[in-house]
């Protein structure tokens, strides 16, 4: 369904990854049938996930990971009582009152020159502060940057196309000079000897 609403594939399998762990929690907890799945069923399982600690770190989920579970319960209970599997959506006030994730930090002036510092020597150096400089200059997503094609960048205009970005939109994004001259030598010494294929 959400394939066909032109949703990325990225989200589509977001969604289901999301989605697969709530049900598999939900079979455990001894359900079998999703007109069993209230408001208070839901709560529950969200409130376990908020003390629960991710694998990869061990620290508790971020809001924002949470936050991503509660849209992806709307949406599919939304869609159940669309198609007329449930008769309502038990998740449609699902998750207020949590409040909205926590701002991101933004990094001071010192922590941007520290990591674009950090970026290295050679030829891995000058690919690095290149990227790094394109994000900082752009505040492109990582998967537009990973994305983004060499005509894709108008160095005369100061601009990057940005193909199929969030919600599959085209938008042009002006890129600064520093950026644009990491670039440059990017591609001037280090790429050129690299020969890639894409």
């Amino acid at each position: 369904h959400l394939g066909a609403l032109g949703r990325s594939p990225r989200t589509v399998t977001g969604n289901r990854l999301l989605l697969g762990h709530f049900l598999c929690w939900f079979r455990k907890a001894g359900h079998a049938d999703l007109t069993e799945a209230s408001e208070a069923l839901l709560e529950e399982y969200l409130d376990g996930e908020s003390r629960r600690a991710s694998r990869r770190d061990r620290k508790p989920l971020s809001p924002s990971s949470l936050e991503a579970k509660t849209y992806a319960l709307r949406g599919f209970f939304r869609f159940l009582a669309r198609e007329n599997v449930l008769l309502a959506s038990p998740a449609e006030t699902l998750g207020r009152g949590r409040g909205r994730p926590v701002p991101r930090a933004v990094p001071t002036r010192e922590e941007v020159r520290l990591l674009l510092e950090a970026s290295g020597r050679g030829m891995n150096g000058l690919r690095n502060r290149a990227i790094l400089e394109m994000f900082y200059s752009t505040g492109l997503r990582c998967a537009e940057l990973c994305a983004l094609d060499l005509c894709d960048v108008d160095r005369a205009a100061g601009v990057v196309w940005v193909r199929n970005g969030k919600g599959g939109k085209d938008r042009v994004v002006p890129v600064g000079a520093r950026a644009l001259e990491a670039l440059r030598l990017y591609l001037a010494k280090a790429r050129a000897k690299r020969r890639p294929r894409t």
